[in-house]
């Protein structure tokens, strides 16, 4: 019972972990090089920041990656796994090409990557929360 309890706990940090991770990225891709201008150091955060969106969607992959797959077994619902993989796909795109792009594009894609991970971990967690074998995915 006790070890059930904490692993219905952990599920839960790892639900809640799973929905901030993508709010991360957008810190990182908006607020901070905002942030940037402010301070007399620019030239070191320009230098990190690419090295920084690499290291933050491979965190962003594994934090998510624990909540929908694991989910993905029991529901089925591809809906949920093409939100993911679209959001993952769109989050390393970003990442690497994320200096070559556009401010505005990358601000534009960095928001569409935490959209589309956020709605796949929130309809993820709908569906495992719903007991009922009524609709097949």
């Amino acid at each position: 019972m006790k070890h059930l309890l904490i692993q219905e706990r952990w599920k839960d940090f790892i639900d809640v972990l799973s929905i901030i991770a993508p709010i991360i990225c957008l810190f990182d891709c908006i607020v901070l090089p905002a942030m940037a201008i402010l301070l007399p150091f620019v030239s070191v955060k320009q230098m990190m920041h690419g090295i920084s969106d690499q290291m933050i969607a491979l965190v962003v992959l594994g934090i998510c990656m624990t909540a929908i797959l694991p989910g993905f077994l029991r529901h089925r619902s591809r809906r949920v796994l093409v939100l993911f993989g679209s959001g993952i796909s769109l989050l390393f795109f970003v990442s690497f090409a994320g200096e070559r792009l556009d401010q505005a594009v990358h601000v534009a894609m960095t928001l569409a990557v935490s959209f589309l991970l956020i709605k796949a971990n929130l309809e993820n967690k709908k569906l495992l929360a719903c007991s009922c074998h009524h609709h097949h995915h």
